[in-house]
């Protein structure tokens, strides 16, 4: 990319007006024709400095979005595969899915592709990690979204180590705007990986007293191991109409905010899983659609900045 050029200009002269032409012209750094030892050194040192600068700056601006529920059922993968196919969509950034349900994922299956590459490649390869490597790994969806694969076999899972995935979501990072994970319901090694390193876990609850419960102890296990939970939100999926429980009280059970509530509609989530299609694609306007697109919307900030630039026109007619 464009800032992680340093350019350099050569000069026999280093006159005022030869520095202020060559800044003018694109230039970090104004060499002599024939530089000194010290000279060289000076430039390198802004070379590294810049080069750390644009890499923390990198890692401030892109996220890693963790979906984990630790009871099955509540239709994690559904809402993780759809929210970045969303985020690609309404962003039109760059986002990589990351599937870590490492024995039971099906993004192939729900995106409808037989992976060349997969995560157990990566892995293979963990020493010389690159993005070169990296990014011959991912399949492109037609959507634009890149996505890494679970292993092929069930056997080859326990070859994926934890200091692995941390260094894949690390690179990751450093390439794309957006990364989204998938988890297992499993609270393992790769799993803490996921959630440590994740800007924001999204947490999926429906609102029955077993799945309410599984939460809470997984939130007590997180704080007994010093794991910080303030980056967690909680989502209500599937949520039971004729359940007395309230989003309120999943809130209040779980000290952790709800911000959305994704319907039962298993009408279209069935349907899209066997053709291998996002949801919108099978029924736009199904109200699951609906509230995982919300739910990007807020991740994104994009209906906060669609409020402020509304202006008046738009405020007048939305009034």
């Amino acid at each position: 990319t464009q800032e992680s050029i340093f350019a350099f200009a050569v000069s026999s002269e280093r006159s005022a007006e030869i520095i202020v032409k060559a800044i003018r012209a694109g230039a970090d750094e104004l060499l002599s024709a024939m530089p000194t030892a010290e000279e060289l050194l000076k430039a390198l040192v802004k070379v590294i400095e810049k080069r750390r600068t644009n890499l923390d700056q990198q890692k401030k601006t892109n996220r890693i979005i963790t979906f984990f529920s630790p009871h099955g059922g509540v239709g994690v993968t559904t809402t993780a595969i759809n929210f970045a196919l969303e985020l690609k969509r309404l962003t039109r950034e760059e986002v990589v899915f990351v599937d870590l349900d490492l024995q039971r994922g099906e993004s192939p299956v729900f995106l409808n592709f037989q992976p060349s590459y997969n995560i157990l490649d990566v892995c293979e390869g963990i020493a010389g990690l690159d993005p070169v490597l990296m990014k011959g790994s991912l399949h492109s969806h037609p959507s634009g979204l890149q996505v890494l694969a679970p292993p092929t076999n069930v056997e080859d899972c326990e070859a994926v180590q934890p200091d692995h995935v941390e260094k894949i979501l690390n690179l990751l990072r450093d390439m794309y705007r957006w990364v989204v994970v998938d988890t297992s319901s499993h609270l393992n090694e790769v799993a803490l990986v996921a959630l440590e390193r994740a800007n924001r876990v999204y947490l999926l609850c429906d609102n029955m007293v077993p799945t309410v419960r599984a939460c809470q102890r997984m939130l007590d296990t997180l704080a007994r191991l010093g794991i910080d939970t303030e980056q967690f939100r909680a989502v209500m999926s599937k949520p039971f109409p004729r359940s007395e429980i309230t989003a309120k009280d999943v809130a209040e059970a779980l000290k952790c905010e709800v911000v959305a509530s994704i319907p039962y509609d298993d009408s279209t989530s069935v349907a899209a899983a066997n053709q291998g299609l996002p949801l919108r694609e099978v029924n736009a306007r199904s109200g699951i659609v609906e509230a995982i697109e919300e739910l990007t919307k807020k991740e994104a900030g994009i209906e906060e900045h669609a409020r402020t630039s509304r202006g008046l026109f738009g405020r007048l007619f939305s009034e």
